[in-house]
């Protein structure tokens, strides 16, 4: 199965059943990541890529400008998980 097919039976499985997510992407719902090339996100309670068309990113990282320089391949980033999707919330320094 390549990483969208374990990515998909996760989510299936956390839709399904909450004690079954718990099981695959461990109690909390806060993680880490990193940005791979790509955009891929790749997290400590995950251990499959996940590929940019299946989590979310925080509006302000998708805005570049003077201040904010927006999120890029590299980042370690907070990773918020919302039933079986996850949400890129910050970039951690």
């Amino acid at each position: 199965m390549d990483d969208l097919g374990i990515q998909r039976f996760v989510g299936a499985m956390c839709d399904k059943n909450q004690s079954d997510c718990k099981k695959l992407i461990g109690d909390s719902p806060v993680d880490v990541g990193e940005i791979l090339p790509g955009f891929a996100l790749k997290t400590t309670q995950v251990a499959v890529t996940i590929p940019r068309s299946d989590y979310r990113i925080c509006r302000t990282l998708t805005i570049v400008d003077e201040n904010f320089r927006g999120l890029s391949v590299g980042d370690s980033v907070l990773v918020n998980w919302v039933g079986s999707t996850a949400v890129v919330v910050d970039v951690v320094s």
